[in-house]
């Protein structure tokens, strides 16, 4: 059973110096605090379901039982028992429990008789009756009153003395009950007690509040009356499986709207199981703020994906046709052109190669963020996409005078194959080499490594290095994110953050990474690595 509990009621609950526990209807144990723990034994989870009864002694069983069903049936309940603690000890309790207006809980105080036993109550009777004849005269003719009236004067006094120890228990336990009357009535989160068919019971000022509703007016109302009719199904299936489950249930409505146009409140219900009871404790969280949030958040994406689209679709249409525009205009040149129009080719083919590059990153990462983008693992030889990158990349390093290296184990003899997405790969270095060269000022070097690493299992690693402006600690995470630069990146070049978000969801969909360590000042190394394919006998040519 899981009970619906607010946090200052817990505090004052665990705090109390007085054992107190938490029952159900039936008597069974749902919580104790500390102070029961300390004095009469037993962890929370080693009494989670047990009677009460179990521990009391046999002879104060049956006055115990009917005390607590008087206390279930709203009426008070003072009693006292022999409650068994750890090791086999007897204790006397002298017990207060009361029980919440349509709650099927009892809170139960117990006071413990420390050396209170039924002897050492006897004596201290006996003392209260001794003082109260001091300085009374004595009849000779009634000196020998009967034993008898002497035995009733003392039980008269062990009486009153109960009497006095259950009011001050009394007093104490209605105090703790105000105390949590007030602190259910005025906490933030709503609390609502329903049955079966969804009548409200009991709910705080918190709750009402949520449902716009008066408290005085919810009582005996059903719930599925202040939540829009489409929800309604909803918390119909909600109550169900509270009543009839096993596991907590948790479920979302909509309330009425106020007015017209004004928006309805979105309620989230939380209860715990309550298996062949009629009632049971629902907390009501306004999670509306949240779902406004998260609407927000959905349209922003959905917005940011459509432009995508546009973008790539327009884009490819326009580079299309300035790529046939620039060799037609190439092509008609009859004899060799001049410096000056030369050099303005080589800008346009340049302008064009870089569009191309940042539209193929958005068509890219539209196809990641709406789950189009599909891998074709294949033996892919890791040499040959390198080698086709750095010439389709060299013109833009030539015009910066930048060198570009391939160190590599394997760059003399037969391919080594990885498992990779050919065209993935293609995107992945491109990306990186061509980050490199747009960061690394003129005349810097350019580093590609290629290195084979014996496993098991065996792998390439494959690493990009510059010379450029490098990227401080702080930002080596978050420009794999996308949409970030950083502030010496905005400087040296335009772009739009995108290239390493591309690199680092492809190569996650590869069951790799991409690592990153740099210096600022002293350029960059991005490097990941990625499964020899086993079978090189079948590996294409490269």
């Amino acid at each position: 059973m899981q009970i619906v509990r607010l946090p200052a009621a817990d505090r004052l609950f665990d705090l109390s110096p007085e054992p107190a526990c938490l029952l159900d209807g039936r008597g069974r144990f749902l919580r104790v605090n500390a102070a029961w723990r300390k004095t009469l034994g037993g962890a929370g989870d080693s009494l989670r379901d047990r009677s009460l009864l179990e521990s009391v002694h046999p002879e104060d069983r049956r006055a115990a039982a009917a005390a607590l069903a008087n206390a279930v049936r709203g009426a008070p309940a003072l009693f006292e028992v022999r409650f068994r603690c750890r090791a086999g000890i007897l204790r006397r309790l002298i017990c207060d429990a009361v029980s919440p207006p349509g709650e099927d809980l009892v809170y139960m105080v117990a006071h413990v008789l420390a050396g209170r036993t039924r002897a050492s109550v006897r004596r201290e009777a006996e003392d209260r009756l001794r003082r109260r004849r001091q300085g009374q005269a004595v009849r000779a003719d009634i000196a020998d009153v009967p034993a008898l009236i002497q035995e009733l004067e003392i039980h008269q006094i062990e009486l009153e003395m109960q009497n006095e120890w259950l009011q001050q228990a009394r007093g104490e336990a209605e105090a703790r009950m105000r105390d949590f009357s007030e602190l259910y009535d005025f906490a933030p989160v709503g609390y609502a007690t329903l049955d079966p068919s969804g009548a409200i019971r009991r709910i705080n000022l918190a709750g009402a509040d949520m449902l716009g509703t008066q408290r005085a007016a919810l009582a005996g109302r059903r719930l599925q009356a202040c939540v829009a009719p489409a929800y309604r199904p909803v918390l119909e299936a909600f109550l169900r499986e509270v009543f009839h489950g096993e596991a907590e249930q948790a479920c979302e409505v909509e309330g009425l709207e106020p007015e017209p146009g004004a928006g309805a409140r979105v309620i989230k219900l939380i209860a715990g199981p309550r298996r062949g009871t009629e009632e049971c404790r629902a907390a009501m969280v306004d999670v509306t703020v949240l779902k406004r949030a998260e609407k927000e958040t959905e349209d922003a994406l959905r917005l940011r994906t459509d432009l995508i689209s546009l973008i790539n679709h327009e884009f490819a249409n326009l580079l299309t046709n300035m790529k046939l525009a620039l060799s037609i205009m190439k092509f008609s040149e009859t004899d060799h052109p001049d410096p000056a129009r030369g050099r303005s080719y080589e800008v346009l083919e340049r302008a064009i190669q870089s569009l191309t590059a940042y539209t193929a990153n958005f068509l890219n990462l539209h196809r990641l963020e709406t789950g189009r983008f599909e891998l074709h693992v294949e033996p892919t030889a890791v040499r040959a996409v390198v080698l086709d990158a750095v010439v389709t990349l060299r013109p833009l390093a030539e015009a910066k005078r930048q060198r570009i290296d391939i160190a590599a184990s394997f760059l003399e003899g037969p391919p080594v194959a990885v498992r990779a997405d050919r065209d993935c790969l293609a995107v992945i270095v491109g990306n990186l080499l061509s980050n490199a060269i747009k960061f690394t000022p003129e005349a810097g070097a350019i580093t590609i490594r290629l290195v084979r690493e014996e496993g098991p299992p065996a792998q390439v690693l494959v690493s990009v290095e510059d010379t450029g402006i490098g990227i401080e600690a702080k930002n080596l995470e978050r420009i794999k994110d996308g949409f970030f630069r950083t502030e010496a990146g905005r400087e040296a070049a335009k772009g739009f953050g995108v290239g390493l978000m591309v690199v680092n969801q492809m190569l996650l969909r590869h069951g790799s990474r991409l690592d990153i360590a740099s210096q600022p000042g002293q350029g960059s190394k991005f490097s990941f690595r990625l499964p020899v394919w086993e079978i090189e006998a079948k590996t294409p040519s490269g």
